[in-house]
């Protein structure tokens, strides 16, 4: 999901045809990384178009010291967790419902690839903090690597390693604990 430093350079010189390119690029994986993180499809749809505003507004800000992707998953990775803060401050509803099943298109492919959570995986994600379930959104669903991952949440790579590794074990511990499927290859994908 790289895109061309020239490019890049001549949206901050203004192209605004290049930014719908950036657009074009990442609407679809940005709204399925806000629509797993906040589980609602109408605050996904408005995260998604604050984050390419805030791209916009801060692209002479991108340096060309981490990748851009990485750099765009950061500004979601933000937002959604003023989101989230908001929202607890404002109601206390769980946050746990997240997506039965979502189709998510894969890049420059007509193959669309399926991620089915079950209602017991769901609530057992919803133990997690906000950046554990990051991690293993990005992980899981996104295939980031460790690195990128720490470059999204301003995390060292081992340390990212290692918290994934926890919530891994933790959502595990908790599955098994509700008498479920700990073990089931649902899991196993984690």
């Amino acid at each position: 999901m790289g895109l061309d430093k020239d490019l890049i350079t001549e949206i901050k010189n203004g192209d605004r045809n290049g930014f719908e390119l950036v657009i074009i690029t990442f609407q679809q994986p940005i709204f399925v990384y806000c629509y797993r993180m906040l589980s609602n499809m109408q605050e996904a749809e408005d995260a998604v178009q604050e984050v390419f505003l805030k791209i916009y507004e801060k692209i002479n800000n991108y340096k060309e010291d981490i990748s851009f992707s990485a750099w765009v998953y950061k500004i979601a990775y933000n937002h959604c967790v003023n989101q989230i803060r908001r929202r607890k401050l404002l109601s206390f509803i769980p946050l746990h419902n997240f997506i039965e099943q979502i189709e998510d298109e894969n890049n420059n492919s007509d193959k669309i690839l399926e991620f089915e959570f079950t209602n017991e995986l769901n609530e057992a994600l919803s133990i997690l903090s906000m950046e554990d379930r990051s991690i293993v959104i990005f992980r899981v669903i996104e295939d980031k690597s460790y690195e990128e991952i720490g470059l999204i949440l301003n995390r060292n790579a081992v340390l990212v390693r290692k918290r994934y590794e926890r919530a891994k074990k933790k959502l595990g511990e908790h599955l098994k604990e509700r008498g479920g499927s700990g073990n089931n290859e649902k899991i196993a994908i984690i």
